[in-house]
């Protein structure tokens, strides 16, 4: 996943609500800042959120559990269950562990930061440092949460970014409960111009607990039953970078056989003579729901020139067809139930997309969304 597109993950500023004078920003960014610098612990449960919205549809949204605590200033705790990108890490002094359940593994690293500061590990502000920010005073809204009704300021700021293909417009959201000064509610909605995609993210505190530390056994790391350890060093390995390193290009694909979403199986070795781009991607992921009209649009201009696209998930047959389908992509999809080519691959975060020459060999990796001119650059590579 692309830096930008980490930065990006997080939902729509919802309009409403009492108008407040917009001098007031700045104030409760301070009041906001000083309030988390002063928890001695906290423990912060919530539900994330993430929807991607492109021309033509909305992505189904992908929900996971959310939980960060802290004992300052060396002790915390983060789990994000996000499917696939899901994490469990545990810092306690100068040590990290960290867990993936989608890998299996765990490592032990050097505490980077200070894992303490509420949501700073996360592609989302920094509540620490708000007063850093200019915000802008929106509104007065009541919000329900599991404790009840909350009455609220609603801070805003909108941020640009990008370059001279795609700019990047994030339009930051954040709930400030008015008795406590804490956020109960966080979201970004960010916008892709020119092409009007868009990835949303809100996260809603449902429980914020700041009067009692949580226990000691939170902040005791203990390896799940059955994973496996590796140093930090193997697991960078393990990971594919951006693009493959020069001595890589022109080494044999990974064989392999699978079943499209259909039931007719697919062979990589008889496209031998065809260039194929592989495209590692999944319903619920926003960046690859982004990435598929590219992939569309290049498989119906070069299918007859000597391409062959074939998309590569781990769900389902019953979740993927009816998405392709109702999305009007053709384009050829297979499924790797147990990620057996996905780990052949080394694709540790999608989308994921591989071009292979009409020889067999790997032409091109990259991990993370793509626009279609890189994709073009890639194909352009392998000879189209």
């Amino acid at each position: 996943m692309t830096p930008w597109l980490v930065a990006m993950l997080v939902l729509t500023a919802l309009s409403g609500g009492t108008p407040v004078p917009k001098n007031e920003g700045r104030q409760w960014a301070t009041r906001v800042a000083n309030a988390y610098r002063a928890l001695p612990w906290y423990d912060m449960r919530g539900t994330q959120v993430v929807r991607v919205s492109v021309p033509g549809g909305m992505s189904p949204p992908i929900q996971s559990a959310l939980r960060l605590a802290a004992i300052r200033p060396d002790r915390s705790y983060t789990n994000n269950e996000m499917p696939m990108l899901g994490t469990r890490s545990v810092t306690h002094g100068d040590s990290t562990w960290t867990y993936s359940p989608e890998m299996n593994v765990w490592w032990g690293t050097s505490a980077a930061m200070d894992m303490t500061r509420p949501t700073a590990a996360l592609a989302v502000p920094d509540l620490e440092q708000l007063d850093q920010l200019e915000w802008t005073v929106a509104s007065r809204q009541v919000v329900s949460q599991t404790s009840g009704q909350v009455e609220c300021i609603r801070l805003c700021r909108t941020a640009t970014m990008g370059d001279t293909v795609n700019t990047f417009v994030s339009h930051d959201t954040l709930w400030v409960d008015t008795a406590s000064n804490l956020v109960v509610r966080q979201s970004t909605r960010n916008v892709v111009k020119p092409t009007n995609e868009i990835l949303e993210m809100t996260v809603d505190w449902e429980q914020i607990q700041v009067k009692t530390p949580p226990a000691d056994s939170l902040f005791t790391f203990a390896p799940p039953a059955g994973s496996k350890r590796v140093d930090a060093a193997a697991l960078s390995r393990m990971r594919p970078s951006a693009t493959l390193p020069p001595q890589a290009a022109g080494t044999p694909a990974p064989s392999f056989t699978l079943p499209d979403v259909k039931g007719t199986n697919v062979s990589l070795a008889d496209l031998k003579g065809r260039v194929v781009l592989i495209d590692f991607w999944a319903t619920w992921c926003g960046p690859c729901l982004i990435e598929l009209p590219h992939v569309q649009k290049l498989h119906q201009e070069y299918a007859g020139k000597g391409l062959t696209v074939l998309a590569i998930t781990s769900e389902a047959s019953e979740r993927a067809l009816p998405f392709l389908e109702k999305s009007g992509y053709t384009f050829r999809c297979l499924v790797d139930a147990g990620l057996i080519v996905a780990r052949k691959y080394g694709v540790r975060a999608i989308p994921f997309t591989v071009v292979i020459g009409r020889d067999g060999t790997i032409v091109e990796q990259m991990t993370g969304l793509q626009s279609e001119a890189s994709l073009r650059t890639a194909l352009k590579k392998a000879g189209l």
